[in-house]
């Protein structure tokens, strides 16, 4: 893909740790000859990583032959943001696609950042996707890029307008979005087809995420997962079958979820909010590798991980080079520490152990957060349309001895600390124009009426920052 002129003009930076050179010119990716035949990216929207571990017996088990990561951040709290750095191996403030703050205004990415789908398939790959959450719908350009692209079957579409549901009022879901119709449209789409030399499957599951009305089970979080787990054995064993083990299988989520009291100890509910805060039941999320030909077995990554190293280590992996692509990505590549340590050596690299940057800037809620070691450090600028006072804009956590991030250190946070935060949220010189869908006129008036635009557990009323909708995690969207 051609970069686009501005984008030429910008000194390659990385925002933590680069994963390569800068290059001045773009050029089609090279292929490695042992390419596994298979890949396969999961994404289970709203999925924890505590619960993951707890609640997927077949998954964890197939895990447990492959590679776990222990220390998964997101790298935003809601969807749009969280994939786009997934696919983009960006940062939310360098890709764009971190919603709004400018009225009635919603903010997509700009299509010249090429995504992993699309450098896959110049590289040589079929490529297909199913996808069932409507933030990824054809009102944006995500979908470019796959050879077959399936989300009308799973859920309405309703533009670039996010489904609320509610009686009476138009909606995304149906019921059909389950694995249970997913899953037969992915193995169909597949057994129709003879086996490419490569090939790259990508399946966003909702079942987790819900709304749960029509569910095809227990109408709750732990059997939503307990659910989501049986279906994602069968497709690694339908595409294990495909591929006679020669498979790359990846799962792994782009947001946590509150659960229990999660939103109210602490500093309450002001600070701690589904989809918005900082703290880690919205970040931590599961990175597994599965079973299969390529993956050493056993291999535990005990470092702090995050959603930008997923591009980098999966090309690294699958043995693509974007040698020609004009940018430096920020992430790691956890592909050499992985075989080195599944070969009982050392590793010789740089340790991984650097800061990892989250944020949420959309909707009237402008946080975000640095964790470096066992300390994350929380800088709160607006939080619901009310400004936080200068002394309590920013806390600090000791995640080794308070892991749910309910007291504060005491200390404060220092102007070492927050300015190692503030470079954190600096583009580095990776900075792409975000389009702007305009929502004036009918269109605001219909995304209000759809919670879109405040009034629901994603956002905050732009009129009201103390509003909060009824919760569940049956009635969001993001």
């Amino acid at each position: 893909m051609i970069a686009s002129p501005v984008l030429r003009l910008l000194v390659a930076a990385s925002c933590l740790v680069a994963c390569g050179p800068a290059h001045p010119e773009s050029t089609a990716p090279a292929l490695s000859h042992d390419a596994p035949r298979g890949v396969v990216l999961v994404l289970v929207d709203q999925l924890r990583a505590d619960t993951a571990a707890a609640e997927m017996p077949r998954v964890t088990a197939l895990a447990e032959r492959g590679v776990t990561f222990e220390r998964m951040r997101s790298t935003a709290p809601w969807t749009y943001p969280s994939v786009l750095s997934l696919f983009s191996g960006l940062y939310p403030q360098q890709h764009g696609a971190n919603g709004t703050d400018r009225g009635n205004q919603l903010l997509t990415f700009d299509p010249e950042i090429e995504l992993l789908h699309e450098t896959l398939g110049e590289a040589g790959f079929a490529t297909a996707g199913f996808v069932t959450n409507p933030f990824l719908n054809t009102w944006n350009s995500f979908h470019e890029g796959f050879d077959h692209y399936e989300i009308d079957a799973f859920i309405n579409d309703l533009g670039n307008k996010r489904g609320k549901h509610g009686a009476g009022k138009p909606s995304a879901w149906t019921t059909d979005m389950f694995a249970d119709t997913v899953n037969p449209e992915v193995i169909a789409h597949w057994s129709q087809r003879d086996v490419a030399e490569h090939e790259f499957t990508y399946v966003h599951f909702i079942d987790v995420h819900g709304p749960w009305d029509h569910a095809p089970f227990e109408h709750d979080y732990t059997s939503s997962v307990r659910w989501i787990d049986d279906k994602i054995a069968e497709l690694h064993e339908f595409f294990s079958a495909r591929y006679d083990g020669d498979l790359l299988f990846v799962l792994t989520s782009d947001h946590g979820q509150d659960l229990g009291d999660d939103e109210s100890v602490g500093r309450g509910e002001q600070f701690r909010r589904r989809k918005k805060t900082m703290h880690d039941f919205n970040l931590r999320v599961p990175l597994m590798v599965l079973q299969g030909a390529p993956v050493p077995a056993g291999v535990r990554v005990p470092h702090a991980a995050s959603a930008v190293d997923v591009l980098p280590t999966l090309l690294d992996w699958i043995g693509v080079s974007r040698a020609g692509q004009p940018i430096t990505l920020p992430g790691f590549s956890w592909h050499p520490w992985i075989e080195t340590v599944a070969a009982g050596r050392t590793p010789d690299t740089p340790t991984p152990d650097r800061p990892l940057y989250a944020s949420m800037s959309a909707f009237k809620w402008h946080t975000d957060a640095l964790i470096e070691g066992d300390v994350k450090v929380v800088r709160r600028v607006l939080l619901g349309g009310v400004r936080v006072p200068r002394r309590d804009g920013a806390d600090a956590y000791d995640l080794a001895v308070d892991p749910r991030e309910l007291q504060a250190l005491s200390g404060g946070v220092g102007k070492q600390q927050l300015g190692a935060l503030t470079r954190a949220a600096s583009p580095s010189g990776i900075k792409f124009e975000a389009r702007l869908q305009d929502t004036s006129g009918d269109t605001g008036e219909q995304l209000s009426a759809l919670g879109y635009l405040g009034g629901d557990d994603d956002f905050v009323d732009p009129d009201d920052g103390a509003n909060d909708s009824p919760k569940g995690g049956a009635d969001s969207d993001g």
